[in-house]
C-alpha cells in the first residue's frame, strides 16, 4: 500500500510539471487520487475500487491535488470483550 500510494504521488508531481495549454492561457489541472490494495481494504476487485474510490473523494475533500489512502476496515462492532464490567 506504501509503494502504491509513492508511485501516485510520483504521477501527481509529474502531472503538476506538465504544460496543457499554450503560455498564453493561465490553466492549472490537478491530480488528485486515492489508493486501496488487496486484502488489507477488500476482498474483491470491486470492493478495492469502492475502497479507492471513498479515498479519493477524501482527498478532494482535503483541498484536492493530492493522495490519500483507504483506511483498513474497523472490527466490526459486534465482536467485544466477553466480560461485562
Amino acid at each position: 500500500l506504501e509503494v502504491a500510494a509513492e508511485r501516485a504521488e510520483t504521477w501527481r508531481y509529474a502531472f503538476a510539471k506538465l504544460k496543457i495549454a499554450p503560455e498564453t492561457l493561465d490553466i492549472n489541472a490537478t491530480f488528485t487520487a486515492g489508493v486501496a490494495c488487496y486484502p488489507l481494504n477488500a476482498a474483491s476487485a470491486e470492493k478495492i475500487l469502492e475502497a479507492a474510490d471513498q479515498a479519493m473523494y477524501v482527498a478532494k475533500a482535503a483541498g484536492r491535488d493530492r493522495v490519500a489512502v483507504a483506511l483498513a476496515p474497523k472490527t466490526p462492532d459486534f465482536i467485544r470483550s466477553s466480560r461485562n464490567d
